[in-house]
């Protein structure tokens, strides 16, 4: 499976990465949602070469949340996972926001997982690999 990860932890990214591939998964790293946009969307079209996303909650310039809204306006297909440290998220004054509830309510072709935990991450993958 080809699984697209990011987070702006450089640290997190490759300890990661290194566990998914162990595990078989040809995985793609990059540190922001940006350049994960570039690389879901080359010359505008969906690369269908990869069958899920992985991402971090709180990164510089584009959040994982606005990453999951993108991904939402272009009709994706693809199965998300949004991982943070934190249940919660409060940018710039705006309203807190519970991350379980806003992913289950919003985005249904996403999941929310507290923290970063590999056996949850399995189970995640196990979906991904049933839908295709």
């Amino acid at each position: 499976m080809k699984i697209l990860l990011i987070d702006d932890d450089p640290g997190v990214l490759i300890s990661k990465g290194r566990i998914l591939e162990a595990l078989g998964h040809e995985v793609v790293k990059t540190t922001s949602a940006t350049t994960a946009i570039a690389l879901l969307y080359p010359n505008g079209d969906a690369d269908t070469s990869i069958d899920a996303v992985i991402t971090d909650m709180r990164m510089e310039g584009m959040t994982g949340l606005e990453l999951l809204l993108f991904l939402k306006l272009r009709k994706t297909e693809l199965l998300c996972l949004l991982h943070s440290g934190e249940p919660t998220f409060r940018e710039q004054g705006r309203i807190e926001i519970d991350l379980k509830e806003e992913v289950e309510d919003n985005f249904p072709f996403a999941r929310f997982h507290l923290k970063m935990e590999m056996g949850y991450i399995q189970r995640f993958l196990e979906e991904v690999k049933s839908r295709h």
